[in-house]
């Protein structure tokens, strides 16, 4: 299996841009939308040990295994993005990305 260098770095980035969120942002009354981005997080991790468990193996079964992170990122990156305080939406805030 192969991975597409260009799509590595959109999740790296991705992964990036939630974690800055993550500490940046008041998440005090939104613990639901919390407890989501985490668990697509981590579905998103344990796709990646297990294709590289695959990789390793030499047993590759996982079909496409890019969208699926990208798919769950993406959704994490949607709830981070979009915190809910005190019932209401808050405004987006642009986060400068350390490289």
């Amino acid at each position: 299996m192969t991975y597409d260098i260009e799509r590595l770095r959109e999740i790296s980035d991705k992964t990036r841009e939630i974690s800055a969120q993550m500490v940046d942002r008041d998440y005090e009354n939104d613990s639901e939308r919390l407890k989501h981005a985490l668990d697509y997080v981590c579905r998103s991790l344990g796709m990646f040990a297990d294709v590289e468990s695959q990789r390793l193996s030499g047993e590759v079964v996982t079909h496409d295994p890019l969208k699926y992170i990208q798919n769950n990122l993406d959704a994490s990156y949607e709830l981070t993005l979009n915190p809910v305080k005190d019932g209401k939406r808050q405004p987006r805030r642009e986060v400068i990305r350390k490289v």
